[in-house]
């Protein structure tokens, strides 16, 4: 495809560092999904047991999971690039922000973190809510998302497509070096309020199912814990469950795409950079300077040039 090799060829479409091939299924990809999902997951278990009604509080636990991203970025992104969700995973791939090879290693990674995670907190706070007298199926809620009871298929698939492709441009922009680069010390914090910004806006329909690691292992683990498959796959009599798993992967990567189309696809070429004019000279920048500040002595620059 023509967009495609444009973009490889002036290296618009590579935000992290390429990784060896034995660290994508790294001890480093399953711990940060299991920490994200101990935080998603105990959050809303403490609000249970606390009496709450989870609609009461959306900003506080929106803000909770923002926090936890943006923490979990800065711990992971010089290793493994923050690969945390599936969804970010499939998108980057199909724009060849990374190999598609790699992209079963780290979903592997992410679901097996995210399983632990799930485990982790049913350990913790089971006793918790036996104790509270919290039904089984009420705590589903804790593991996995549900739509609201006006919700159809369409509306659904529609609100998480949405929203998936406004959180996956974000996530686009705030590491993009040729735009406004914010850096890695602040890109981290902007896609945790992406993160919050965007389970603001759509939380109410859908529950905001943004990662479909957790939401597909929360599901399979309620439905063991609680005997009941049909109960968690099942919604209003429909089988809900492919919609948070379909729609996320679509909405990222239709994100992904906007994002590139309309702005990556039209950063200057690194040739472009060489060869721009400066103002009122008609020469070029990298004619301007002496070779050896570009090159230095030994790798170094040249002080003498400074």
């Amino acid at each position: 495809m023509e967009v495609m090799r444009h973009a490889r060829e002036h290296h618009l479409i590579t935000i992290f560092p390429a990784l060896p091939t034995e660290l994508v299924l790294s001890p480093q990809n399953v711990i940060l999904p299991y920490n994200l999902q101990v935080i998603f997951d105990g959050s809303v278990a403490q609000l249970l047991l606390l009496g709450h009604d989870l609609s009461q509080f959306p900003y506080l636990l929106n803000l909770t999971i923002g926090i936890a991203v943006a923490l979990a970025i800065y711990v992971s992104l010089g290793v493994s690039g923050a690969h945390l969700n599936p969804c970010i995973t499939f998108s980057f791939a199909t724009v060849g922000k990374i190999q598609w090879a790699w992209v079963p290693g780290y979903m592997l990674a992410q679901f097996i973190g995210s399983l632990i995670g799930i485990s982790i907190t049913y350990g913790i706070y089971n006793d918790a809510l036996i104790a509270a007298g919290i039904p089984t199926n009420e705590t589903r809620v804790i593991y996995t998302t549900y739509p609201g009871d006006h919700v159809t298929y369409g509306l659904g698939f529609a609100d998480q497509v949405l929203g998936s492709a406004l959180f996956l441009t974000f996530v686009v922009a705030a590491f993009d070096k040729k735009n406004c680069d914010p850096g890695s010390a602040i890109s981290p914090i902007l896609v945790g309020l992406d993160v919050f910004v965007v389970s603001c806006c759509f939380g109410y329909n859908t529950g905001v199912p943004l990662n479909l690691a957790r939401d597909l292992l929360g599901r399979l683990f309620f439905g063991f814990i609680s005997d009941s498959y049909e109960e968690s796959f099942k919604f209003h009599g429909g089988h809900w469950w492919w919609v948070p798993i379909i729609a996320p992967l679509f909405g990222s990567s239709l994100g992904c795409w906007l994002y590139y189309l309309f702005v990556e696809a039209h950063h200057p070429s690194e040739e472009d950079d060489e060869h721009d004019v400066k103002p009122g000279t008609g020469t070029s920048e990298s004619e301007s300077v002496p070779k050896q500040l570009l090159t230095g002595d030994g790798g170094a620059v040249n002080a003498t040039y400074l």
